[in-house]
């Protein structure tokens, strides 16, 4: 697939200079409808035409770095990804903000939201999607044994960093669906996957060291007010969301649920985003 240098990405924003307030730049490719139609939401009144990918977070990165406000106005957006599991302090840049959460999917899995999807895909009350959604019951499904997972990708993230962790994704932890049963997680693979990460960060530092460091990750994963949001959305939540769908006979593919939830899902949680694109926008 073509791809356009970061120079001639930036340029295209320039093109709809006089249509927005603001320039938008993201990690993701072919994501740019998606942040649109979540970001005109999020920032209101502030005039979002175009979102422009560049292609990773280490573009997005440089780019904050090197930008100029004194020639445009512009946000760059970053996932929080391992490094905010970690609590590390985001990367430097005025104009760059990194999500509080592992990645923006995390910030628009919101029950309201999926209810209503519910209420419109199979035809029937609030309080009937509320009830097959189950919401709660969902996420108490797999959060302990997900955020255990994350807190020991964090730990030998920071003592193996060329370790694979999220980039498995969540098919592999997960039970082989039967017929007309989607795949569920497998406590048995991922108890298995927190005991590899943590003996290969052994490789890196006395194991005394990695227990401590893991535990204090995962005291900190369990204090969030939402422990899920240290868990990948997009490569583990979203994913585990559409099976879970799937069982309620609701036959969206995975890409339109993300994008009906870009358009209704509550907007209190990007409060601080909004806060900054009015900044800088004004």
């Amino acid at each position: 697939m073509l791809q356009w240098p970061i120079r001639a990405r930036k340029a295209i924003a320039k093109l709809f200079a006089p249509l927005q307030d603001l320039e938008v730049y993201v990690e993701d490719d072919n994501d740019e409808v998606f942040y649109k139609t979540l970001l005109q939401r999020v920032a209101y009144p502030v005039r979002i035409a175009r979102v422009v990918s560049l292609g990773g977070r280490s573009a997005v990165i440089n780019a904050a770095a090197t930008h100029d406000p004194e020639a445009s106005r512009a946000i760059f957006l970053i996932d929080g990804d391992l490094e905010w599991v970690k609590n590390e302090p985001q990367p430097p840049g005025n104009s760059l903000y990194r999500h509080d959460a592992y990645c923006i999917e995390n910030l628009i899995l919101c029950k309201a939201a999926l209810t209503l999807l519910l209420t419109q895909e199979l035809a029937v009350s609030d309080a009937d999607a509320e009830s097959q959604l189950c919401f709660e019951n969902w996420i108490s499904g797999f959060e302990d044994l997900l955020t255990e997972l994350f807190a020991a990708y964090a730990t030998v993230h920071r003592f193996c960093p060329t370790y694979r962790t999220v980039s498995n994704g969540v098919g592999n932890l997960c039970t082989s669906g039967e017929r007309k049963k989607p795949p569920s997680i497998s406590s048995i693979k991922v108890r298995k996957a927190i005991e590899d990460a943590l003996i290969e960060s052994e490789r890196g530092a006395d194991r005394n060291i990695v227990y401590s460091y893991f535990n204090s990750i995962l005291q900190r994963i369990r204090s969030l007010p939402n422990p899920v949001d240290a868990v990948s959305g997009k490569d583990f939540l979203f994913p585990l969301l559409f099976f879970h769908l799937k069982t309620l006979e609701c036959t969206l593919t995975r890409r339109s649920i993300r994008m009906r939830l870009a358009g209704s899902c509550n907007i209190l949680r990007f409060q601080a985003l909004r806060d900054l694109m009015i900044q800088i926008a004004s």
